[in-house]
């Protein structure tokens, strides 16, 4: 893997940082990651070169025409995808080992810290990778840290959003036992 580069801020999407996501065949490890999402004007200048650089060690001064060509792996994309903005580039990043995860002032989170759609950067490293078939440059993520909290790409509310709060009530609850006393016998004792 090449240098380590501190990403510039990214919306997370797909994050799986604390249960990795599940090997796709058999004998693959599974892997910890996420999309990273890069707004529109955001300085990717270092990752660029970066990238350009394992490329550029394993092909030579071919290495920006087999780009060019899509004969290799580019891991900037960016053709549209639902709920990313216009403009963007997003990668993503991924790792067979689970990253450490840590929040602005560099305290330990947890998976209910982390969701898609919050901001975050990431220490990450270009390396090139030959699958048979399907060759190229990409990225593997070393750590994150969360740097602010942004809307929910999935829609999904947290609990505590959900629900209101519940008064509770004084009044013991009725025994089990004369609750079933009370209860019809059957369907049938119903009407149904």
């Amino acid at each position: 893997m090449s240098r380590t580069i501190i990403t510039p801020k990214a919306r997370l999407s797909y994050p799986k940082l604390f249960t990795p996501q599940a090997p796709e065949k058999p004998g693959d490890k599974p892997k910890w990651g996420g999309a990273f999402i890069f707004e529109e004007g955001s300085d990717l200048e270092e990752m660029k070169q970066a990238a350009m650089e394992v490329a550029t060690q394993r092909h030579g001064a071919d290495a920006a025409d087999l780009i060019r060509a899509g004969k290799i792996h580019w891991p900037f994309r960016t053709d549209a995808k639902d709920g990313y903005p216009e403009g963007c580039t997003w990668m993503n990043i991924n790792t067979t080992q689970q990253p450490g995860v840590i929040g602005p002032n560099k305290e330990p989170l947890t998976e209910r810290d982390i969701y898609p759609g919050c901001y975050v950067r990431a220490s990450i490293g270009a390396y090139y990778f030959d699958r048979g078939t399907k060759k190229g440059v990409t990225f593997g993520l070393n750590n994150v840290q969360k740097l602010a909290d942004g809307e929910r790409l999935d829609n999904r509310k947290m609990a505590e959003e959900e629900f209101d709060e519940v008064p509770t009530d004084d009044t013991p609850a009725v025994p089990a036992q004369e609750s079933l006393a009370q209860a019809p016998k059957s369907m049938k004792d119903l009407g149904l």
